[in-house]
């Protein structure tokens, strides 16, 4: 039986080694098979540079962020982030008044 020749796979212009990803650097776009990458937005950028904190939730406090998240059509991030802004704009005086 003769072995199977991948040279010239069609295929083979949307697939990246391993190799070729870690040589890239940052967000470059890169050219691939005569194909650019689509550049990524400024809000992709900037949740990147976003800081990261673990919270730990119980089962039942996860389970309702999951389903009121779902609701409302966001991410539980986006959720909690809406939930921080609203709190912010309510106790903006508090924090000026104690110096930020």
């Amino acid at each position: 039986m003769a072995r199977k020749s991948f040279k010239d796979n069609p295929a083979m212009k949307f697939i990246t080694s391993p190799e070729a990803q870690e040589g890239s650097k940052g967000n470059q776009p890169r050219s691939q098979a005569g194909m650019e990458s689509p550049p990524k937005d400024d809000s992709a950028r900037e949740a990147q540079a976003r800081p990261r904190i673990n919270i730990a939730f119980t089962p039942e406090e996860f389970h309702y962020l999951q389903a009121i998240a779902r609701l409302d059509g966001l991410s539980i991030t986006e959720y909690l982030n809406s939930l921080i802004m609203a709190d912010r704009k309510v106790r903006a005086a508090e924090l000026e008044s104690n110096g930020k």
